[in-house]
């Protein structure tokens, strides 16, 4: 009987070293085997965006340290990704910032991801939806919408729909193979009105130019063809340059005259007049000038600024004249 006693206690034994064991832990002075959840992503609010916008939103976790140290946040579908930018840490389980979505991003669900040092790699699948409509901030008019090279002058731009009071914001003039001329100043008015103010190079190429407007709160809007710049002295060229066309006199009262290049002597052609809205006021076909000058008649024609455009079957020209 004591051998079969002491055989049992012998294998009770060995199955206690045998059997895996539970380490304890001590996690912030709580003591031995206190179990402590992970961090997780709670979610985003809002939780769904249009292309082309900016929106402002509020990341949630659940058992998290967003306040230890640097945090980081995007939202990720494939190789395309939307940062949070510059996220405001409000405590350890919300972090709030803005995230830009571009126009061209694909639309669905996205994934986000967080990370920090104190909790890691924090995952949350297919929590934000990118719709297909386009955020509806537009860009209506800037006023005036003309300028010389040279010149400084300051315009209203107005937007419809617009956050011109969210943030900084940049507006610029581009032109194919030109020059992108930056506003000097500006001053916001309203969500809808802002000021923005332009130094002209005095070698600005003459001709339309789109405005241009980027802000985290509206992204990139634009105004095709709603500028225009003419040359410094308000002729685009010299009177007795043969190579080049002239359009004189300006400002004009009844009659003006168009001298085209010796090289455009032999095409026909039409020259229509615009107002500065972009509005035909009138059309004029022409044969081959045999002496290069062409009349143009402008006696019917309200006082004002407006744009006559040559045209031949090759290319054609612009230029800015005043009407008084």
């Amino acid at each position: 009987m004591r051998q079969v006693i002491a055989l049992l206690f012998i294998l009770s034994i060995g199955q206690v070293i045998a059997r895996p064991t539970k380490l304890p832990v001590s996690i912030s002075g709580l003591g031995p085997d206190i179990l402590v959840a992970s961090g997780t992503l709670g979610g985003i609010s809002p939780n769904n965006g249009n292309l082309n916008q900016s929106l402002a939103v509020s990341v949630s976790g659940i058992n998290t340290n967003f306040n230890s140290g640097s945090a980081s946040f995007y939202l990720s579908q494939g190789s395309y990704t939307l940062y949070l930018a510059s996220p405001t840490i409000v405590s350890n389980t919300q972090a709030d910032g803005m995230i830009y979505i571009p126009g061209y991003y694909p639309t669905g669900l996205y994934d986000m991801t967080a990370f920090n040092f104190t909790d890691g790699y924090m995952y949350l699948n297919s929590c934000f939806q990118v719709n297909g409509s386009v955020a509806s901030g537009t860009l209506v008019n800037i006023a005036p919408n003309s300028a010389n090279a040279g010149q400084f002058i300051s315009t209203l731009l107005t937007g419809s729909g617009t956050n011109f009071m969210s943030g900084s914001s940049t507006v610029y003039l581009s032109m194919a193979s030109s020059t992108t001329i930056f506003e000097s100043a500006y001053s916001p008015i309203s969500n809808t009105q802002r000021t923005c103010d332009f130094n002209i190079p005095a070698n600005a190429a003459t001709g339309y130019y789109d405005l241009n407007f980027y802000s985290m709160a509206d992204g990139f809007l634009s105004l095709p063809y709603s500028f225009y710049i003419g040359s410094p002295t308000g002729i685009d060229l010299e009177q007795n340059d043969k190579s080049k066309f002239v359009f004189y006199p300006n400002p004009v009262q009844n009659t003006a005259s168009l001298k085209l290049p010796l090289s455009y002597t032999s095409m026909p052609g039409s020259i229509e007049i615009f107002d500065l809205s972009g509005k035909k006021i009138s059309t004029q076909f022409i044969e081959a000038p045999a002496n290069g000058t062409i009349p143009v008649p402008v006696s019917g024609l309200s006082a004002g600024k407006y744009i006559l455009v040559y045209s031949n079957a090759s290319e054609s020209k612009s230029i800015q004249f005043e009407k008084k």
